[in-house]
């Protein structure tokens, strides 16, 4: 097979991001240019080849440019999707990690909602199942945005955690290695509260959310979890807050003394990840837990009087397939958790683990639609959503909720309408101003944000 297109410079530097929706990208050459180029791909030895050749138009208005480039998307789309037998992506060429932002943009300029569904089906090549699901996240969150627009919203991170998972890519570190860090890390932590709290309550800024994630916080001892929960309260106003998140993450981590400091300090949504109910996978993985240590975790954190809990599940862990994925979300499901979180692997260049999602296109598609169905049918509706490079089956991350049990914090940070001043190494804080989103960062290693700290280089400009 041989089919002919032509393509734009401007073009070129979205080809790659496109064919990482493939999972034959390791198959696929482009030659660009300073000029247009005529693309022609052919199909050989089963092998995609691809030749260019330089042509001379060069396109000067805006319009021009960024319709062509659309026609582009939707052309290379098909063509590959012609190739390989099946669509590259139920999401079609939205690229972007939040699909959910452009129904915004849509709306903003002047676009009904069966306008918006037909753009995004017919331009976008949007499936109308994720139409759907755009949808119905945005009639999830409708009574919460205005109300967090331009809110200010904190998030706390501890970088340390007990072993480093194979399929992670976050900044981390184990404390078999790092365990010395931690102390003098908190403690850098702290100033930074102090600086970033007198600031605060000087302005007289009302907090709407705080999350405090890594990482594993509740790693810390005791100890160290009750001194950061009382810097918190007493430097940061809580009197506003909606949502105060602590997360556990490792179910071996949280003993019932940590869970009952937690409770006592006002947190009112944890968060405790088995990442699946299956313990072989469990120890393949590298997680230091087993199903039955989260289910004792889960129960106790109840008892205490937590009625906000949260479960993040992976799909496409080694070795699980359909019926692990069913065993994994009908266990969790039957715990009856507020929120269940369910992400779609999507292996980094940091992550120990090299190898890809076993499961194939149509089965994470079958697992997905699995997932939206059961979730349904016991009461979760989904309500914030985003995606990543090479997840599995070009499928999603979405957060899953009971009624009434919405985190704004998840909102705004997926739809991006509020301000977010993040403490600690790797935190990135945004400022929402005037349409733009201004981004500040944190050194990710533990040792160069103490620097900053000891020198007191705070980005007091992002609030």
């Amino acid at each position: 097979m041989k089919i002919n297109c032509n393509i734009s410079p401007e073009f070129i530097k979205y080809i790659d991001e496109l064919i990482l929706l493939s999972t034959e990208r390791q198959n696929l050459t482009f030659n660009g240019g300073k000029r247009e180029i005529n693309l022609e791909i052919e199909v050989k030895d089963d092998k995609v080849i691809c030749r260019g050749e330089y042509l001379k138009k060069e396109y000067t208005h805006i319009e021009e440019k960024a319709e062509l480039k659309l026609m582009l998307k939707r052309g290379i789309f098909q063509v590959l999707s012609k190739i390989i037998g099946r669509p590259l992506s139920p999401w079609g060429i939205l690229t972007g990690v939040r699909p959910t932002k452009v129904i915004q943009g849509f709306i903003d300029d002047g676009l009904t909602i069966e306008e918006i569904k037909r753009e995004l089906q017919n331009n976008y090549l949007v499936s109308p199942e994720k139409i759907e699901i755009m949808f119905k996240i945005r009639e999830e969150q409708k009574n919460l945005l205005g109300k967090l627009q331009n809110s200010f919203n904190i998030y706390i991170g501890i970088p340390f955690c007990p072993s480093r998972c194979s399929y992670c890519s976050f900044t981390s570190y184990t404390t078999n290695r790092s365990k010395n860090l931690v102390e003098p890390y908190l403690q850098g932590l702290l100033e930074e509260i102090n600086f970033y709290g007198n600031f605060i309550k000087e302005r007289d800024i009302n907090i709407r959310t705080i999350y405090i994630g890594g990482g594993t916080p509740s790693i810390l001892s005791p100890e160290q979890i009750q001194i950061l929960l009382e810097r918190i309260a007493k430097k940061f106003p809580l009197d506003k807050v909606i949502e105060y998140t602590f997360e556990g993450g490792r179910p071996d981590t949280l003993t019932e003394e940590k869970l009952k400091i937690i409770k006592d300090f006002g947190v009112n949504r944890l968060s405790i990840n088995p990442q699946t109910m299956n313990n072989s996978t469990l120890e393949i993985i590298g997680r230091t837990h087993t199903k039955e240590q989260f289910i004792r975790v889960f129960y106790k954190a109840k008892e205490l009087g937590f009625n906000w809990i949260n479960t993040d599940l992976i799909i496409g862990l080694t070795d699980e397939g359909f019926n692990q994925w069913r065993n994994t979300l009908e266990e969790v499901i039957a715990l009856n958790p507020e929120n269940i979180t369910v992400h779609s692997l999507a292996l980094k260049r940091a992550a120990i683990q090299k190898e890809k999602s076993p499961l194939t296109f149509k089965e994470a598609k079958e697992i997905m639609d699995f997932t939206y169905s059961i979730m349904g049918e016991n009461g979760y509706n989904p309500y914030y959503l985003y995606r990543q490079k090479a997840m599995a089956g070009n499928q999603e991350n979405v957060g899953f909720t009971k009624s009434g049990f919405i985190s704004p914090y998840n909102v705004v940070s997926i739809e991006e309408i509020g301000n977010v001043l993040a403490l600690g190494s790797g935190g990135i804080s945004k400022v929402v101003k005037e349409g733009e989103i201004i981004r500040f960062s944190n050194p990710k290693d533990p040792n160069q944000y103490l620097e900053k700290v000891k020198k007191s280089l705070f980005n007091v400009e992002i609030v």
